[in-house]
């Protein structure tokens, strides 16, 4: 066990044993060690004498009972921050410990709810697929890295339309999913908007074995059209920061064997493709053009209908503004070539 680190001594010259700096020091000292205030798994510490360590037990224990609950309810977590802040590794400790929990609760072993092979896709979009696919219930599924493979830049492909469906209605299957990306906006808007919490990495103690995560619960304001994070409240209590171990080093091994010969796999397909800035000046879209195609994306189940069946400018309008958006934006929209490529007329 190690302990705390000790603060450096100041000379007595400067600074008597009443000032703040030899209380603060002597307060400091006497504290339990790091891991000691933080040590928790997922079960069986119930009487260790620190309470805070409890919070990933409280937190496992929460969602596992969301998803075995008698309401058909799921978990969806979009885990970010970082690169190197520890992502990852919390992904597949928050995924392993859940399965720990099922395993106890409905019987088997914990592989059955989180087996590394099927149920941890690292970078490629044809493992995100595959893992997508899975409608056994009660699966932890470990999307890691999923900008890449669920990329937002990306939305009008029939693979992000195909997860973004699924996605949907797949609460029924009673699922823990983790997507874990360095920034939201990497991820397909579908997916950024549904998930059920959101959790940003915070300090990293990798020497004692553990990350720090706080932890929200998004709300969405459907009449103003925006989301808030609150953070994540259980019983009355509001909690702030969990502490999530490290899963165990061969599962972190398998995981770390696993991302080195994904990402060898999708740098080669990248760099062997033409790169997009080498593409003709005629194909390429600004940053604005980009994000006003994804917003129109967003209104493809009201959009689509009306034009597919020869609905005319004034129709778009007249769908847009019943749909809460101001109308000088809508006659724009209608006027421009963008929706029309989208969305073509029929011939």
């Amino acid at each position: 066990m190690l302990n705390a680190p000790a603060l450096s001594v100041q000379p007595r010259t400067l600074l008597t044993s009443d000032d703040w700096y030899y209380q603060l020091k002597k307060q400091y000292e006497t504290r339990a060690p790091v891991e000691e205030r933080w040590f928790s798994f997922t079960r069986g510490l119930k009487a260790h004498p620190h309470g805070e360590s409890h919070k990933f037990d409280y937190l496992v224990e929460h969602f596992v009972d969301e998803i075995t609950g008698p309401y058909d309810q799921d978990i969806s977590l979009l885990l970010v921050g970082n690169k190197g802040r520890g992502k990852s590794i919390c992904g597949v400790s928050l995924c392993f410990y859940s399965a720990c929990e099922l395993a106890e609760r409905l019987g088997g072993k914990w592989q059955e709810y989180f087996d590394p092979v099927t149920n941890l896709a690292v970078i490629l979009e044809e493992e995100a697929n595959a893992l997508m696919a899975i409608q056994d219930k009660y699966q932890c599924k470990d999307f890691d890295d999923i900008g890449i493979g669920w990329n937002a830049r990306s939305w009008q492909g029939e693979s992000n339309r195909d997860k973004n469906d699924v996605f949907q209605i797949n609460r029924t299957d009673s699922t823990i999913q983790v997507f874990s990306v360095p920034n939201q906006f990497l991820l397909d808007k579908v997916p950024r908007s549904l998930v059920s919490h959101y959790a940003e990495m915070d300090q990293q103690f990798f020497a004692h074995g553990f990350t720090t995560v706080k932890m929200f619960k998004p709300e969405t304001l459907f009449r103003e059209g925006k989301i808030i994070q609150p953070y994540l409240a259980m019983d009355r209590t509001k909690y702030v920061l969990f502490r999530v171990p490290r899963p165990p080093q061969d599962l972190v091994e398998f995981y770390q064997k696993k991302r080195k010969a994904n990402k060898i796999k999708a740098t080669n397909k990248r760099m062997s493709d033409e790169p997009d800035d080498e593409l003709p000046r005629k194909r390429r879209k600004n940053a604005a053009t980009m994000a006003m195609e994804e917003e129109m994306g967003s209104y493809a189940n009201i959009l689509s209908p009306v034009i597919s069946m020869g609905g005319g400018k004034d129709d778009v309008i007249d769908v847009l503004t019943k749909a809460g958006m101001p109308k000088p934006k809508a006659k724009r929209w209608a006027s421009g070539k963008a929706l029309y490529e989208l969305f073509p007329k029929p011939s």
